[in-house]
């Protein structure tokens, strides 16, 4: 149910760019279309849930492989089984098993259905408040750290003929959706590491230098998430360009949700709060019924939110330029500790026997038009 219901999340239609931060700033997501392509392959989310005692953040990134079949569609499918399976993994397992199931198990579902002639690349971290975060990758979206100082730090390798096996060309060896004999690079994460940048190739192609001088003479990582993507499209933005930035020292991995049945995800367009059913629970998941309803509101929801974006686009001319002036984020955290006045554009919550689905999307009037929209 939450794989099926997450894809779907995942496929919606979006605007050309987006940026949302979360968890009072310790939490950034963006993505770009960039110039040059007609669609976004990239796709990236960060997910928050409990199980018993331990309490969990994932941040992940797929990038759709380019000259395969439906990039985008692979990238979706990965990350909805890998999250998935994150969630309903056994409690008693560690984060390195986790992560090393849910990878093997996203790499079957894209296999299953394109059988080696699509795939996506993975980038992710597992933050834990009980065990040391661990890091997960395959193909050549690249995973960096930030240490106390603010020296970057590059924790991944490409899985390409040039770093890999010091070859030329930049044709990769492994990919999630390739079937038998992948081997993901999965570590614990070194604890002089404060700060992780995930990041697909849109991103990382800047010069390494200016990449370095960027993030170390940012104060924290919103700052360096609005920054990366803005130099990626000054300098011409030949490629989707996405990025998930976390900040661990930042992060309050204790603060625990009033219950373990609902996890909340967010993507660079906004923010979505899903039931779910634990490794524990899954006895009940025959008991539960998903009304047909709770697919048409969202979808309805999506379309108001679409008509209305593509309205104030129409209406207003506001020349966009992405600097700390013009590109502002969503000022909003996960969990409001200030009172807010009502609104009447609250986010429409579907109701599903004991649980609740609630869909929620960023208010893109403020960021100004795309140039290429």
């Amino acid at each position: 149910m939450f794989q099926q219901l997450l894809l779907d999340s995942l496929s919606r239609e979006v605007l050309n760019r987006g940026l949302i931060h979360a968890e009072r700033g310790s939490i950034a997501l963006a993505s770009d279309q960039g110039l040059n392509r007609s669609q976004n392959q990239d796709k990236a989310l960060s997910m928050k849930f409990s199980q018993e005692d331990e309490q969990l953040f994932l941040l992940a990134l797929a990038d759709g492989m380019g000259g395969m079949r439906d990039g985008k569609r692979c990238a979706e499918l990965a990350l909805a089984a890998f999250c998935s399976s994150i969630l309903e993994s056994d409690n008693n397992n560690s984060l390195l098993s986790k992560a090393l199931i849910a990878t093997e198990k996203c790499n079957q579902t894209v296999f299953e259905e394109y059988r080696g002639n699509g795939g996506c690349t993975l980038s992710a971290i597992l933050v834990s408040n009980l065990n040391p975060p661990v890091t997960i990758n395959v193909g050549d979206s690249r995973i960096y750290g930030q240490d106390k100082n603010k020296k970057l730090i590059r924790l991944s390798i490409d899985d390409s003929l040039a770093e890999a096996v010091g070859g030329v060309g930049t044709e990769l060896l492994q990919f999630i959706g390739m079937g038998d004999g992948i081997r993901a690079h999965i570590t614990e994460l070194d604890e002089v590491v404060e700060r992780v940048y995930l990041t697909s190739d849109g991103v990382h192609y800047i010069e390494p230098k200016t990449l370095s001088q960027i993030v170390e003479n940012s104060d924290n990582v919103v700052q360096v998430v609005e920054r990366l993507l803005a130099i990626a499209r000054w300098c011409g933005s030949p490629d989707n360009a996405t990025i998930c930035a976390i900040d661990l020292q930042l992060l309050n991995t204790n603060e625990r949700e009033a219950t373990g049945l609902y996890s909340e995800v967010i993507d660079p367009f906004g923010r979505t709060i899903f039931p779910v059913i634990s490794h524990t629970d899954k006895v009940k998941q025959q008991h539960l019924q998903v009304s047909p309803v709770v697919n048409d509101s969202n979808q309805k929801q999506d379309e108001s939110n679409k008509s209305e974006c593509e309205e104030n686009i129409k209406n207003e001319e506001v020349k966009h330029q992405l600097n700390d002036d013009k590109y502002p984020v969503k000022k909003e955290s996960v969990r409001r500790t200030t009172k807010r006045k009502k609104s009447s554009s609250r986010p429409k919550v579907a109701e599903v026997e004991d649980f609740q689905l609630t869909i929620s999307t960023c208010d893109h009037s403020d960021r100004g038009t795309d140039e290429d929209s």
